[in-house]
């Protein structure tokens, strides 16, 4: 029977695993390190009004936890560095050696399969689920996300023994998804870059939550990149979602975003450095996260039409 904590800022992603974790038979306790979901406590469910990056090893102790999942992440890139740093490095390490200290020997951690950039040579290879040097793209985010990861790998090799798995998600939709390709597709006119015609990959929202749920059962310890089985291109995404492409320049593109997102930030949520995800694809490998037996309830097809259908219904 598993004794699992949850640690997060992300609402929705721990709501909904909370809820999966407490009809699941497997599961005895389920210990929420945050805010109320709204689901009542029981024998099963226990809320600790505290923040990730306080002490948690005599939390870890008392309630006898020995699975932790950790939904810790930073989408905006609008928090200060200070911030980001509480929110992701500090929580990250806090709950890392609290639990080591507290005996906790399995981890479930978040990352992304996208903070590592874009593949502009080889545009078609996709991202194996391996260790990385260097991040691939220069923007906050990634390089922030990966010195995290880089800490989960000195912390594998200091605890070679623990069952410790990195979870990457690709871009997702959703009716709760608010980030960089969301605030894209739905803009009235979608600006693309001229002469290019990036790959994306793209998975629900609700497969993230069950990729983590399954991954808490199954799996060695390691990498798995949460990707869809193929890609759409930014011209088929545009069509499905009934949207109209204008082709710009790319020295124009750059330009408009750096002066988008330091004039109308919370309108038009894709900092500079990000255009290049416009251009060039950024495919991942997830046969590491499908051979545990993983089954995904939606295809990318399926993942663009629901999206749709929500904000259509949204709008109204």
């Amino acid at each position: 029977m598993k004794r699992i904590a949850i640690t997060t800022n992300d609402f929705y992603y721990y709501k909904e695993l909370t809820r999966k974790l407490l009809e699941d038979k497997r599961v005895e306790k389920i210990l929420i390190i945050g805010k109320d979901l709204n689901i009542p406590e029981d024998n099963k469910i226990k809320y600790i009004n505290t923040l990730p990056y306080y002490p948690l090893t005599s939390i870890f102790k008392e309630n006898n936890i020995d699975t932790v999942v950790n939904f810790v992440k930073i989408d905006d890139e609008t928090y200060s560095s200070n911030e980001a740093s509480n929110l992701t490095i500090q929580s990250l390490e806090n709950v890392l050696f609290s639990g080591a200290r507290a005996g906790v020997e399995n981890y479930i951690l978040y990352s992304s399969a996208i903070v590592y950039g874009v593949n502009k040579k080889k545009k078609q290879v996709p991202f194996e689920a391996i260790r990385l040097k260097k991040p691939m793209s220069k923007f906050y985010y990634s390089k922030l996300r990966f010195e995290m990861e880089k800490r989960v790998y000195q912390f594998m090799d200091e605890f070679p023994h623990f069952n410790i798995k990195i979870l990457r998600t690709a871009f997702t939709l959703g009716a709760n998804v608010d980030n960089l390709i969301s605030s894209y597709i739905t803009l009235k006119f979608l600006p693309a870059i001229k002469h290019y015609n990036p790959e994306f990959e793209l998975v629900h929202e609700d497969d993230v939550v069950s990729a983590f749920h399954h991954m808490i059962f199954n799996g060695e310890k390691g990498i798995y990149n949460i990707s869809s089985d193929d890609s759409i291109s930014l011209r088929e995404f545009a069509e499905i979602m009934d949207k109209r492409l204008i082709e710009i320049p790319k020295i124009i593109a750059k330009q408009t975003a750096f002066l988008s997102w330091y004039i109308a930030p919370s309108v038009l949520k894709i900092p500079p450095h990000t255009v290049d995800f416009f251009m060039y694809s950024a495919l991942t490998n997830n046969k590491s996260l499908k051979d545990t037996g993983f089954k995904f309830q939606y295809n990318i097809e399926e993942t663009i039409e629901s999206f749709k259908k929500y904000r259509s219904h949204f709008k109204k």
